[in-house]
Formats: structure tokens, sequence, C-alpha cells
């Protein structure tokens, strides 16, 4: 089916991009009110509070006292709140900065890759000019090491670029004028199955499911099978039939694009090319389900995809596939892992530090502002409009029957094609790993470090939910990564993202990290297992449920 014109902006382009990186201002308060106007073009409110300090960040370089005060009187609330967000969201900051802020993606692939001499070399030549400092996985481990410099992507570092980088500080040269080259962020499809294939026209798609019986919509996503595309795997029509029969005034549809696990890169893929097939999913959801407003949470780490997705939208909108009967709306991350969890990513949109709630209740009873929720990912919301226009048995035709349909793979690592592959729920992992060129492959961490790690004796399962659960990413390791360096990033990272509301993973991902730092045979492998165990056991959500699982793995590999 042919696209509807204009064709999706290419979001890939690093000229459009740099024209987008904003030069920095000295603070004021009229142009400050200006710019938010503009981003909300509506009187803003509490629940915008986040989404206004990212405005004042990225056109001021931090969030100063003066500017908290101003906001705090404009949102009816007081500075302490305003600095409690900027102290949990790792993005905010309020330091008078330098001009450039440049973060290194950290996540192991990056490390393996020679992040650290990068990093360093860059620290030691620029030191008065850009400030420099590590942040988690940014996205873009498939055309690392990669950095962000004022939340824009550096990619494909080496000690020439970054040579060249720092003679462009030095000089003072404005970023809008650095060769565009060193912007690129490339999608790296390698297999396209029916998903990275699918580009369905909105301007007949979105009269075609308003002229459809809601209640046949959610029976067709629930004959079709389709599971969250998450992680957890829950079904996605029963997920909208509780959220549908919640009697509520209203109800929202919110995109869950926060996609921090390291290693996973497949939504940013969709976003750029796929956008059209979201918003679908978002638009069929909402019809379904009765909701009148979407929420697509992009992560702060993906702030290159804000403009052109905006941009995409309001085509949407002159066109009238959006408008009053549904609209969607963008709010930006600024960095917290924990904000991927749904009810974070929930307190998160309300302008809020993203602390995971109690459930029940669950999002589809009390959800974004006490209302019935759904949230689903960008990977489900696709498959949800392509099931509309192809129809549930096709949908069936591949994957297994617990696991129907395809799923986007983001491969990294150790192996000659790293990059993006689409394939039927079923497909080994060993096919995978083929196909990627992984030909001295030890391990792989299967679904991010809150994953699963596996060795060559797991390589012949298939990659499905009632087998080994795909999620997100699949990180390859050859025979040259030593195990224990894996398990002290991933501990590191879960240490560095935990929001700190539960003791067990506070204090537990704190001392476990400590504890690997020491020579291998000087750890009480004992006392570590215990620890780790009982981080998972008792921590609140699925941050802390999870941070034990890289020390075990360990353990279980090298000290059975």
């Amino acid at each position: 089916m042919k696209r509807s014109q204009p064709d999706q902006p290419d979001t890939s382009q690093a000229t459009g991009l740099l024209s987008r990186c904003t030069p920095r201002h000295e603070w004021n308060a009229d142009l400050a009110s200006q710019w938010l106007q503009q981003r909300f073009g509506r009187p803003w409110k509490r629940a915008d509070l986040l989404q206004a300090l990212i405005v004042i960040q990225h056109h001021f370089g931090s969030v100063t006292p003066v500017a908290q005060q101003w906001l705090a009187h404009h949102c009816q609330t007081d500075r302490a709140e305003i600095r409690a967000l900027i102290h949990f969201y790792h993005f905010l900051e309020e330091d008078d900065p330098l001009p450039l802020r440049i973060r290194f993606a950290s996540n192991i692939i990056e490390q393996h890759q020679g992040l650290q001499a990068l990093l360093e070399q860059l620290q030691h030549s620029v030191h008065q000019h850009a400030r420099v400092s590590k942040t988690a996985c940014i996205g873009l481990s498939d055309q690392g090491p990669a950095a962000l410099v004022n939340g824009f992507p550096l990619t494909h570092l080496n000690a020439r670029r970054i040579e060249a980088i720092a003679e462009k500080l030095q000089q003072q040269v404005p970023l809008q004028e650095w060769p565009a080259e060193w912007f690129r962020v490339e999608e790296n499809v390698r297999v396209a199955g029916p998903l990275l294939s699918f580009h369905p026209d909105p301007g007949n798609f979105i009269p075609n499911i308003r002229a459809r019986d809601p209640h046949a919509i959610i029976n067709e996503i629930k004959t079709a099978g389709l599971r969250g595309r998450g992680g957890a795997g829950f079904p996605t029509g029963v997920k909208w039939e509780h959220c549908a029969a919640t009697p509520a005034p209203q109800r929202y549809v919110v995109c869950n694009a926060d996609e921090g696990e390291p290693g996973t890169f497949k939504d940013r893929v969709l976003l750029q090319r796929h956008a059209d097939a979201v918003f679908c999913g978002m638009a069929l959801c909402g019809h379904a389900i009765g909701a009148r407003h979407g929420i697509v949470y992009l992560r702060g780490e993906y702030l290159f995809l804000f403009a052109p997705l905006q941009q995409r939208l309001q085509h949407w909108r002159t066109q009238q596939w959006l408008g009053d009967h549904f609209d969607i709306e963008i709010h930006l991350g600024a960095g917290a892992y924990v904000c991927g969890e749904e009810t974070a990513l929930l307190e998160s949109v309300e302008g809020k530090r993203g602390i995971p709630r109690v459930k029940p209740p669950f999002p589809v009873q009390h959800g974004l502002f006490g209302m019935p929720t759904v949230v689903n990912n960008v990977e489900t919301f696709a498959a949800a409009a392509w099931i509309a226009e192809q129809g549930a048995d096709a949908f069936r035709q591949s994957g297994t029957p617990q696991s129907a349909g395809t799923h986007v793979h983001s491969v990294s690592g150790d192996c000659a094609k790293p990059g993006i592959y689409e394939l039927p729920f079923g497909t080994p992992l060993d096919q995978l790993l083929t196909l990627c060129g992984a030909t001295d492959c030890v391990l792989v961490q299967v679904g991010g470090p809150s994953g699963v790690m596996v060795d060559s004796s797991g390589f012949q399962q298939p990659l499905a939910h009632e087998s080994m659960s795909p999620g997100g990413s699949i990180m390859v390791f050859d025979h040259s990564r030593a195990h224990l360096d894996i398990a002290r990033n991933f501990t590191a990272f879960f240490k560095d993202e935990s929001c700190g509301f539960c003791t067990p993973c506070r204090a537990g991902c704190q001392i476990l990290q400590r504890d690997l730092q020491q020579p291998s045979h000087r750890i009480d492998t004992q006392a570590l297992r215990q620890l780790a165990q009982l981080v998972n056991d008792t921590s609140h959500c699925g941050l802390g449920q999870t941070a034990g699982r890289p020390v075990l793995f360990w353990l279980d590999r090298e000290h059975p």
C-alpha cells in the first residue's frame, strides 16, 4: 500500500539534526515564557513541570536557582519539589554549565569497544571547554562508541574523531558548524520482516478503524495472540479489554518509548521510519477502549527524534487524522531507566519523580491521573496496526502458538553485523547468531541486564515467551570477554539507576557493586549469592527484582 504524502521525515539525516542543536542562552524569564508557550501551545500547569524543566535545561543549559524560583511561582509549587525532580533525573542540572555537555554511553558494549580510552582522551584535551562524563546506554550500541553532546548523538567515535572534536571545542566552533557526518544515526536494518515492511496509509487506516466496532477490534487483537513486545509478554487484547471495561469519564493510551534497557535500540528505528504505524496503533487502541488522548513517552536520549515526530503529528492533525476524537502528544524523559516501568512512567508523565507505584491497582484500572490507561511499547502498537490491516489469521502464520508473529531484535557486541533483525518468534538463538556473524560467541545476554545470560549450551533454545523471552536486546560476547567484567558493568548500571525508594534495591545494589570490585579471589561468593537473591526477592519493582541476576548468572557459571 502506498504511503500518504508527504513522506515521514528522515530523522536519520544529520543535517536536520544539526539545525535543532539549540545554542545556550543566559537566563531570561521572557524567553522562558515564550519557549514554554511554544512547547505547550496552551497555559501550562503543574503536571507540565517536568516538561518545563526539560525545555529550560535545553535552552539555558541548566535550571539555575533563579529559574527554579521563577518556575515554582508559575507552577504554584515550591522550589524543594523542583530540586527533587532535578536530582532524580540524570539529564537535569542546576549548576551553571559549560557551553557543552558530552556524555559517553557506558554500557558493556561500548566499554568493550574502547570507551574509557576515548573518554579520557577527550577529558584531557577539553577540560576548560566542555563537561565530559559517562551515562547509561543511549540506544546506539550498533554504531558505538557513541555519546550525546547537549542531548544529540555522536556516533562511530574513534581516536581520530575524538581528536577532531577536541579541536572544534578548543576553537569554540558552534555545534551547528560541526561536520554533519559525526551526528549521523544509521538504521542498520539487517533483516526486515512483515512489521519493518509495513507502511500504513493513515488516510485509509483511520477512517476504516473509526467505522469498526470497538469490541470487534479487541477481539481481533485477542484472536491474533498479540503479546506485549516490551519483555513481559502480557496479552495485549486482554489489557485493552480490561481498560475498556473499567467505568471512567475518560481513558488514556500511552506509548512507552523509554527503551532504556542497555543494548536495546529497536524503538529508535521504528520511530525513525515507522512512526505512522505506531501512531495508527495508538489510534486503534484509542478507538477500541474509548480514549481521546494518547501520549508517547520518548526517552531523553532520543531528543533528536522529538522535532521530526512533532512535525509528523502536526501533519496528522492537518489531515484530520488526529483531532477532537483522538490526539497524541509527546512527553520527553530526562534520563531515568526506572521510567521504563509502566507505573513509574505514568508518574513521570504527571510531572513527578518516576517512582514505581504499588500494584494493584493496575494502570488499566487506575492509571494516568487516576484514569484507566493502556500502556504498551512502540513495537506492540505497530504490530496492533499491522493486525488491524492484515488480519489475525495472517499474524498467526508466523511465530509459535504461544508467541504469535515476529519480534524485532536489537543485536550488538562481538558480531560482524550489529543491527536490527526481525524474525518469527520461535527462531533458535543460534540462527540469529549465524545471521549477525557471531562466529566466536561464548555468551549471549538476552533481554538486557534484566534478562538472562546464555552460554553455548543454550544457543539452540528458541526465542519465544514460553522458552526464553527475548525482550529487546541481544548482546554478543566472544572468548576475549570476562564474565565478571560483564557482571560488574550490569550491577553498576542497576546501582546508578535505582530510584532509591526501597532499601533492598538502594543499599543492596551498592553493596553488590562494592563487593564485585574486589579481585575475584577475594570475593565471598556465598555471601554475594545470598545478597543478590535477597535484592531480587524483596525489592519493590521490576528493576530491583532483576538487579541481582547478573551476579547470580556469573556465580552459577563460574562458582556453581
